[in-house]
This record gives C-alpha cells, structure tokens and sequence, in this order.
C-alpha cells in the first residue's frame, strides 16, 4: 500500500511541478481520474469506445493529455490499434509530436501498479464530471461578469445553448435483439394492414402523388425543403401544414422570418381563394368578408400552433417543442427557416450548419416526431442554362444533406419563363417538387398545382391510384379539384 501511494505520490508531484497544478486549481482527485484515464487508453485498452463517446478533449487538463485523447481517437475511429508507438506516429503526422509527450507516455507506461491498484472502473464518468465541473464554473464566471453590460435575456439564452452542449452526449446502451425488434416491426405493420385509408407509420403531406412516393414523413425524420427564393418554400409548408392539420395531425410551425398574422393571411387566402394582395389593403366585398369569416371558423377546427418568436436556437426549440408536445400533442414540427437559426458560439457558417442539422436529426429522434426544416439553395442554380435543383445546391454545407433523412427540392419553370416541360405539358401554374434524397424510399420527381395569388400548392386531377393512360395523365389546363385544395 504504501508503494502504491508513493508511486502515485511521484506522478503527482511529476505533474504538479511539470504543469503548474495548483496555479490551474486542480485536486489530486480529478488529476488521479486523468492520469488513470490515459493510462488506460495507452495500456489496458478496455471501454475504449464509452471513452471516445463520452469524453472530449476538454476534459483533460494536460496539454499533452489532450493530444494523446486526441490522437487515440483518431486511430480508434480508423480501426487502428492503440499503443505507444501507433500514438506516437499518429502525433507526429500531425506535427504535435515532442519529447514532453513522449516523457508523459513512457511515464503512464511503466505505472504498472495503475492498472492493479486503480483498475480504471468508472474513471470515466469520473473525467467527465469534473469537466463538466469546471466548465460551469468557467460558464457562470462569464454569465456574471457580463451580466451589468449585456441583456439579460440573451445571456439566459446562451447559457441556456451552453448548457445543452455541456450535457450532450449519450450513455443509453441501444443495443436491443434483432427476435424483440422484428417482434416491434410486425406489430406496426399489421397496425398499418389494417388500416384502410392511410398506408404510412409517418404524416401524410396531403400531395397525393408525393405521399405514394416517399410514404409521408416518418417519426424522427428530419427532412429538408430547399428552393430559391420566390419558389414557394413557405407556401409549400403552409399548404402542407393545413393538408396535415385536416388529416388530424397536430402541427407545430416555427417561423423566425414572417409573423404570425402574416401567416394566417396567407392561410386564410388559401382557404378562401381570394387574391393574397388584396388583404393588404383589406378592401373586400362582402362575398369575400363571408368567405374570409367561415375561414376563420375553418381555422378554429385546424389544430394549427405557430410560435413565431423572432430567433431561434436548439436550445429554445427543444424546450418549446417539448411543451407543444405536452400541451398539444404535436405531431410534426415545421420550421421557416434554416439559414436564420443561430448558435450560441461564434464559428464559421459550415460549422454552424453542421452544428444546426445535427441538433435538429437529435431532436426528431428524441420526440419521434418528424422535423420539417426550410433551407436555401445557393445562386449556382440560376447561373446553369438547366435550372433543375439538385442536392449539389444546398446551401453552405454538405451537413445538411448528410442529416437529412428527406431532402425535397422546388422547382417553378414558370419563374424562369421556361413555357413548357419536356412533355410539352405547360408549367403554367404548376411545380415540380423534385426528391432528391430520400433514405427509406425512392427518389424522384412528383408535379403540384401552384396558384400563386393564393399562395397554393395542390393536387393535379387525375386518378392518383391507378397509373393513368399517358395521353390523359396531365391537361394543358389542370383542374384543382381534390379533398385538400
């Protein structure tokens, strides 16, 4: 025993007098989780993967611990094995490599009484709590110091993002057999069977021809709608949100960029097929007065909610989400749109992105209900004689199309005084929506009615069951009559 306390007694000192311990504040207790931490990776290889799942490089203190947690992970996720030598070549292809580290290794190395006395159990966790420790004291120190010069409310805010970031990591075990998972699935789809009218476990869009492709949106999905400007992105959403509110489905619409009112215009000229422009001015027969009122007892029915707080991060979404949820029961949440919401930290706008889509998969998949997120395309489209969107177009990031479990881009030919499709169909007052990935189904190009002094996407008149005979499958003038529009 007392060996044991010498030989750590001499690691101890070693790092104390090495790295300036107690000027950083640090108890022997988190130095001991440290050290056992590494000494672990180096040696004893065991829980590797919990490591590299629940800790981060933050959480050592060391400088040189950093770099060797660093580059263990590198070589963990490459399928490389760990030793002295493997993380001694990894640090030199990343030109940190020094004789400090080298001496810090050999160090943990030859401590075999490391793996005997301590065994690393629950180091871990123990790592990760005291990192977690500092980071808030770290945190609270700059809430406070900032508190007499910055608004309150956006410092809540940031703390609120930093918080969620600092507890953002999984320790659930998954792993469940394959015999209780197919159990689980045939249980679904008998569910599905028997049910006569809807053939999905997702919401339905209420596109007829677009659901019988991508079978609706799936709980925790998240899926991407992505256009120019001027195509209709929140007019598809709209239209899409009230096809899902009269199937039953509670939706949740998020709108950083237009105000609740205006919302509720568009909507209600959707309904009532009088010219958006007019109700600017609100100059309205009484026709239109009588129309306008039943819509607004239409509306009443339609288990619509919209938050159209003027910013929104993860944070704020997660919470807000969670409390549609329990009060109404939400079943889908739409957000308009991507490129206005934020993160807490400064960083460039791919991170960002990166950051942003991921959160939004994270947050499907926790409530199980599928997230619909508006997005730009960027100006590349309109430079190609073929201005067909593809997921090349996306804007800032490839994360997005990475995350995204659906992505459906909007095309108007019409826009570009393109006059007619290569059918030679008219593209007057009609839309592509264009599947451009769609992880559980096929890809592919489904066509909307687009009304644009209504601000409407709907069905085109034909029979959506059965394939039609070509001559007869799209009109030169289209009809609008289906159960949505």
């Amino acid at each position: 025993m007392q060996y044991e306390k010498n030989a750590m007694a001499r690691i101890l000192g070693k790092y104390t007098s090495n790295h300036y311990i107690k000027i950083l504040e640090v108890t022997n207790d988190e130095l001991i989780a440290e050290i056992c931490v590494i000494a672990n990776i180096v040696n004893n290889k065991k829980n590797l993967e919990t490591y590299f799942r629940l800790l981060d490089k933050d959480d050592f203190i060391i400088k040189e611990n950093k770099i060797i947690f660093q580059n263990s992970k590198i070589l963990f996720d490459d399928g490389k094995n760990i030793d002295l030598m493997t993380i001694i070549e990894q640090t030199k292809k990343n030109n940190v490599f020094s004789q400090k580290l080298l001496s810090e290794i050999l160090d943990l190395t030859d401590s075999e009484f490391l793996i005997n006395t301590y065994g690393y159990v629950n180091y871990e966790y123990k790592l990760k709590e005291y990192g977690i420790k500092r980071k808030l004291k770290i945190l609270t120190k700059e809430v406070f110091t900032d508190s007499d010069n910055k608004d309150i409310f956006e410092l809540i805010k940031n703390l609120q993002d930093e918080l969620a970031l600092l507890t953002e990591f999984n320790l659930k075990d998954n792993a469940t057999d394959i015999y209780t998972i197919a159990q689980e699935t045939y249980f679904k789809l008998m569910k599905i069977r028997s049910r006569s009218s809807e053939k999905t476990n997702g919401v339905l869009t209420g596109f007829t021809e677009l659901d019988l492709m991508n079978d609706g949106f799936d709980n925790g999905d998240l899926i991407i709608i992505a256009a120019r400007p001027s195509m209709g992105k929140t007019a598809f959403a709209l239209s899409m949100a009230k096809n899902m509110a009269k199937n039953g489905k509670s939706v949740g619409i998020f709108s950083i960029e237009m105000v609740g009112s205006a919302i509720t215009v568009r909507l209600l000229s959707q309904i009532t097929k009088i010219d958006s422009l007019k109700f600017k001015r609100a100059n309205f027969d009484s026709n239109e007065l009588d129309k306008i009122e039943r819509a607004i007892i239409d509306l009443e029915k339609l288990p619509l909610f919209v938050d159209d707080s003027s910013s929104l991060s993860l944070s704020d979404l997660r919470v807000k989400t969670k409390k549609m949820i329990d009060k109404s029961n939400i079943d889908v949440v739409i957000i308009d749109y991507l490129g206005i919401m934020k993160t807490s930290k400064e960083q460039n706008r791919d991170r960002e992105l990166a950051v942003l889509t991921m959160g939004l998969k994270q947050i499907a998949k926790d409530f199980n209900i599928p997230v619909v997120v508006l997005s730009q395309l960027n100006r590349e489209v309109t430079k190609r004689a073929d201005k067909r969107p593809n997921l090349a177009d996306l804007r800032d990031s490839g994360s997005i199309e990475q995350d995204a479990d659906q992505v459906l881009l909007i095309h108007r030919p019409e826009y570009y005084q393109i006059k007619t499709f290569d059918d030679n169909l008219s593209t007057e007052n009609i839309a592509e929506i264009i599947i451009g990935k769609n992880r559980n189904g096929p890809t592919g190009t489904v066509r909307l009615a687009f009304i644009k002094e209504y601000t409407l996407f709907g069905n085109l008149e034909y029979n959506y069951a059965y394939e039609p005979a070509p001559e007869t499958k799209f009109k030169e003038k289209p009809l609008y009559d289906d159960p949505y529009f």
